[in-house]
């Protein structure tokens, strides 16, 4: 075996045991390791819920991250495409793919709940007033509110509207995460996205319940010496490693312990009866004639997880990204850019401009960004903020942008000027949530995107894989559904480009 394939086995202990100071080979997971060396890095003693409503409270305001196609439809036009491409008629725009560095971590070196937790009184919520509190207060507050969102901000804010929530799109039995710009009832969320959505015109119209708690950056310490641990880093494996830590740090804590079963391998008839008998069966495999599975639900779930860090860190992080877009590219740009996509934690923008890279150099936007990935002989080139966490960087390190074409969430694909590095980046310009990477690869192009925005057409492709069953290993060759244009989570207008967000305004005339 090669060095550098044993180099993981040398390398894990050796880290966990110098950093540490726990040995790798007593975790079945990572997740496991990094929350015992996130507690033992940072001595914190977190307060478990031992309150049902508290905690069913907070797994209310549990939403995961915004994925949503605007517009689906982009061609730029600069100086910087050669000739046949780029029309000195036209006006200039530039397509940028921007994303921020390791946004959950950023999020979770912002104050964190600890303990503390308790209702505010019905008079202490009625001289509650959100927008006094600072955003690093030792106090925070988790709201449960109604919330209006008037009518004259719905052109401006209907590319990313305030307020994400969980909801079944029109004539859809399916629930998904909608950004749309009706009203919101019952609506739970931090303090601190609430202020944000106040402070850009939303209307605070009743509070229902409010959960107190003491918070402080207790994360900060462990997370900030991941990050630096992997800029140190001379190895793919310790980069990775290092990240991994941060984010399964998140994941950890936003565990949902009721997805967990009882399984147990049965080969008599008679314990086969009695389990099938019980109240909390779900399901039975046979693998033969004598040996079946048994799925059973926990006869108790112990609510043991800090749930309330991973929401936080949730919504920290949109509160991330929606003050990128509102109070840094819109003000910059007013209304010369269109947002096009959004990922979690990456947007992609069209913007009017006669030189996009010369915007990036402008000192009041200059300092959000990571620029230490273009090529040091480019303008922007930049290490001050290299790889610090927030930052937003140029997926495409400086190489223009020609096209965009989405057709939904997860579904998006665009091509540079580059031809190399359309060969070395291949993967990373065509995206398509379900399909086999060598499909993407191999067999899909840019332009089934596009005949299937344009012309309406389903495209379909054979995926061979390998299948587990009744934990028999098998090779399958599947014809599936691999691009198609219908999008629910938004309202397509009639020319199949633009999208409105539901509860427009126009949608009701």
């Amino acid at each position: 075996m090669k060095k550098c394939q044993l180099e993981p086995f040398y390398s894990k202990p050796t880290i966990c045991l110098n950093n540490y100071e726990l040995d790798p080979a007593n975790y079945l997971t990572l997740p496991s390791l990094t929350f015992d060396a996130m507690q033992k890095f940072t001595e914190v003693e977190l307060e478990l819920l031992n309150n049902y409503d508290m905690y069913m409270f907070i797994e209310k305001g549990i939403r995961g991250g915004i994925t949503s196609c605007i517009k689906r439809h982009a061609i730029a036009n600069n100086k910087d495409l050669n000739d046949t491409l780029f029309d000195c008629n036209k006006p200039s725009n530039y397509l940028t793919y921007i994303d921020a560095n390791n946004l959950y971590g950023w999020a979770m070196i912002k104050p964190m709940p600890k303990d503390g937790f308790r209702w505010l009184t019905n008079k202490e919520i009625k001289r509650f007033n959100v927008q006094s509190i600072t955003n690093d207060s030792p106090i925070g507050y988790i709201i449960e509110c109604n919330i209006g969102y008037p009518s004259y901000l719905h052109d401006y804010h209907n590319d990313l509207p305030f307020l994400p929530e969980k909801q079944c799109p029109p004539n859809s039995k399916q629930v998904k995460l909608l950004t749309t710009l009706n009203d919101k009832e019952y609506y739970v969320c931090h303090y601190v996205n609430l202020k944000q959505a106040l402070d850009n015109g939303l209307v605070l119209k009743r509070i229902h319940r409010i959960l107190q708690f003491n918070q402080s950056p207790w994360l900060k310490s462990y997370i900030l010496f991941n990050t630096e641990k992997r800029k140190q880093s001379n190895n793919e494996f310790e980069k990775d490693f290092y990240k991994l830590l941060n984010n399964a740090m998140f994941g950890k804590s936003i565990e949902n312990v009721r997805d967990r079963l009882n399984l147990e391998l049965v080969n008599t008839e008679k314990r086969l009866s009695k389990l099938i008998s019980r109240p909390n069966f779900k399901n039975r495999i046979v693998y033969s004639e004598n040996l079946s599975a048994v799925e059973c639900s926990k006869d108790v779930v112990l609510f043991n997880k800090p749930i309330y860090i991973g929401f936080t860190v949730l919504e920290l992080s949109k509160f991330h990204m929606y003050d990128f877009h509102y109070n840094i590219m819109k003000p910059f740009y007013s209304n010369k850019i269109n947002l096009l996509y959004i990922d979690t934690d990456s947007f992609f923008y069209e913007i009017f401009t006669k030189d996009l890279y010369e915007d990036f150099n402008n000192l009041s936007i200059k300092k959000y960004f990571d620029m230490s990935d273009y090529p040091k002989n480019h303008k922007c080139y930049f290490v001050e903020n290299k790889k610090k966490l927030g930052c937003f960087k140029d997926e495409c390190m400086g190489i223009p942008i020609v096209e965009f074409i989405g057709l939904r969430s997860k579904l998006y694909t665009y091509r540079t000027m580059n031809d190399l590095y359309l060969e070395e980046k291949k993967m990373k310009l065509k995206k398509a949530k379900g399909v086999t990477k060598s499909v993407i690869k191999n067999h899909i192009n840019f332009y089934d995107y596009k005949n299937c925005l344009f012309s309406s057409c389903n495209i379909r492709k054979e995926m061979r894989m390998f299948q587990s069953k009744k934990h028999t290993l098998r090779t399958v060759t599947i014809n599936k559904l691999a691009l198609n244009g219908n999008d629910d989570k938004r309202c397509i207008q009639k020319d199949g480009v633009h999208t409105l967000a539901y509860g427009h305004t126009k949608l009701k005339i």
